[in-house]
């Protein structure tokens, strides 16, 4: 099976108190129209009786095996339902698609800390591997928590999720996270009043 890969590239800039959450992949791909089953086709001269009276009208091909008929006779609306003839079954098709894995990223800037959250999903399927880097190191798929410190320290972060067809998604992200400064009170805080 041949592996489709999708890539996106985001910057993400986390200031002080900040959340963020964006997504790649969940894009249909492999589209194809596929026969599913057969639909019975009715059409020709259906007939019933009513008040002594024969109601018939011709009708066109529809998926409904009754109609209703109705007529003006004696002066009066008659109406009755018929049985519409049996013509063909025809194919139905419809278009299906497969679906790339999903890997989403929710930054969450916090007082002293910086929320980082990956997951992956598959809508037509269930993810089989992830991994993530954080500055080119491997991190764990899930949760991490950034601090800064006294310095903006910009975090390269790199998410790579599969799922059961073989099909990736790679997600990229530039997190800024600014530092802590002292303000005029001696407090460290990420924004001085």
């Amino acid at each position: 099976m041949n592996i489709k890969l999708l890539l996106a590239l985001s910057t993400l800039s986390i200031g002080p108190f900040y959340a963020s959450a964006s997504a790649s992949g969940d894009e249909a791909v492999n589209c194809r129209t596929e026969t599913v089953g057969k639909q019975a086709i009715y059409s020709g001269i259906a007939s019933c009786n009513v008040d002594g009276y024969t109601l018939d009208r011709y009708i066109l091909p529809t998926t409904l095996g009754i109609t209703t008929i109705t007529e003006y006779l004696g002066g009066l609306w008659r109406s009755c339902n018929a049985q519409v003839p049996f013509s063909h079954y025809e194919s139905v098709q419809k278009t299906v698609c497969d679906y790339t894995p999903k890997a989403s990223l929710y930054v969450d800037k916090q007082s002293r800390e910086t929320y980082v959250n990956m997951s992956a999903s598959d809508r037509d399927g269930h993810i089989v591997s992830t991994q993530a880097w954080l500055d080119g190191a491997p991190v764990t798929f899930g949760s991490l928590t950034l601090r800064s410190g006294y310095e903006v320290k910009i975090h390269n972060l790199k998410m790579r999720v599969k799922d059961d067809d073989g099909y990736v998604t790679e997600r990229s992200a530039v997190i800024r996270v600014e530092p802590f400064v002292p303000c005029d009170d001696g407090t460290k805080r990420p924004i001085c009043d």
